[in-house]
């Protein structure tokens, strides 16, 4: 290694380190404008709270005190037309007494007497009345309201999203990430509720400059198109609802490197022409799609290499169909097989067009449904743990046509060079033109 080599070194990781204060001090402020934010939040639900409750005690006193003032007004209007009355009866016997003092000589005593008698039986009860009220409050209702107030006002945290792991897959790499719980205090709960989606960015840079290449709800992601032995930069945040109506992004996730080594699924050129270069197939979507435009049934497209590794799944869609035939088919290849007839060929496993089973070309019973236009095809072999006398292997094979799936033990025989190898080929054959089938 030279100068150069070092220098360069030297710099590549000052950018990256600088990179990571950068985001670090990013993180930061997030973190204290969302504490801010939350302060505010919470002392406008306090300022709430405070209103709902006085206004009700308010209501309340007002209830009372009008009860009050009614019973008083009710009571005191009863008294006043007992005062009237009392007032008028005092008022005649008052004129009586003075007649009597003025002429005590020539007055009628028995009736005088008589008007006497007659105002004191006139004389009314006196009411039932209000002399008093009490008040008391509930201390019951009181302690269920010193209870209710602790619930009254709850701190929920986001949390923190993670990238949790990354799976290599032929040209692709999957990306999975999960919510993460920040607090252990028990007035801090985890909620999910205001998360809407998910962001994801990649970068295969030092520069700290990310792309978007997924929006959405799920947790995970699948990015195609990833180059073999190229090393890639994830990371993903929230996106939030706020308590205004409004929304934001969360922090990014601590940054996740990843990198497949296994080539893409895509098919072969050299299988696109006969010997006499004679064109059957075109390729498209950088190899994945293979599209019939010559009728030929005898040759099998096959992959470019054995991309089809042990337990892993292979997607096949099928973008436009043709006429069928009996020996066309999707299928799989141990070894480097050129037999004509795809259907009929040993140490195969295929699906024809029709939804026919056929393994080292026998016809299983079982039948899966018949292809149609966007039928979606998936093929998992598994090599078992032991291998069969002779260099034979034995797989558990599972296919699947739209949701509706068989599975079946494979036996493949192969060359010496073919056995050191645990990835399989895939390969197709169409005799109409029109049909077209891309992989994944």
């Amino acid at each position: 290694m030279n100068v150069e080599d070092t220098l360069e070194r030297c710099e590549n990781r000052l950018s990256f380190l600088s990179n990571k204060l950068s985001e670090y001090g990013k993180t930061q402020q997030y973190i204290k404008e969302s504490a801010d934010s939350t302060k505010k939040a919470l002392q406008g639900h306090l300022m709430h709270a405070k209103e709902t409750i006085l206004r009700n005690l308010d209501h309340q006193y007002e209830r009372l005190c009008t009860s009050v003032d009614e019973t008083v007004k009710k009571d005191i209007e009863n008294l006043f037309d007992l005062e009237e009355h009392l007032k008028k009866e005092i008022e005649n016997l008052k004129n009586i007494l003075a007649s009597v003092k003025a002429d005590e000589k020539q007055l009628n005593l028995q009736q005088i007497n008589q008007k006497v008698t007659e105002i004191g039986k006139s004389q009314p009860e006196l009411p039932v009345v209000s002399l008093s009220f009490s008040t008391k409050i509930n201390e019951a209702a009181l302690h269920s309201i010193e209870d209710k107030t602790r619930d009254l006002l709850k701190l929920n945290m986001t949390g923190s999203v993670q990238i949790m792991e990354t799976l290599e897959r032929p040209g692709a790499i999957i990306v999975r990430w999960d919510e993460q719980p920040m607090s252990d205090s028990e007035s801090v709960a985890t909620d999910t509720s205001t998360i809407t989606e998910y962001i994801l960015q990649a970068t295969t840079k030092n520069d700290g400059v990310f792309y978007t290449i997924y929006e959405g709800e799920n947790l995970e992601y699948t990015m195609t198109l990833a180059e073999p032995s190229k090393t890639y930069k994830f990371r993903v945040c929230q996106y939030m609802n706020t308590t205004n109506g409004g929304a934001v992004c969360g922090a990014w996730s601590v940054i996740k490197t990843a990198a497949t080594m296994l080539s893409p699924h895509v098919w072969c050129e050299g299988d696109c022409r006969t010997d006499s270069d004679l064109q059957l197939y075109q390729l498209s979507n950088g190899g994945r799609t293979a599209t019939k435009v010559f009728p030929e049934s005898s040759r099998i497209l096959r992959s470019k290499e054995p991309s089809c590794q042990s337990g892993q799944q292979i997607t096949f869609w099928v973008d436009e169909t043709g006429e069928s035939s009996s020996n066309d088919g999707i299928g799989l290849i141990c070894g480097t097989q050129t037999n004509k007839q795809f259907t009929a060929s040993p140490n195969t496993t295929v699906l024809n067009t029709k939804g026919i089973i056929y393994v080292n070309g026998t016809r299983m019973t079982t039948k899966l449904p018949s292809l149609k236009k966007n039928s979606i095809i998936v093929i998992q072999a598994s090599k078992l743990a032991h291998t069969l006398n002779s260099g034979a292997k034995k797989y558990r094979v599972s296919i699947s046509v739209d949701d509706k799936e068989v599975t079946f033990d494979w036996s493949a025989s192969t060359t010496s060079a073919a056995n050191e190898i645990d990835a399989l080929f895939f390969g197709c054959v169409f005799e109409h033109t029109g049909w077209q089938l891309s992989v994944g």
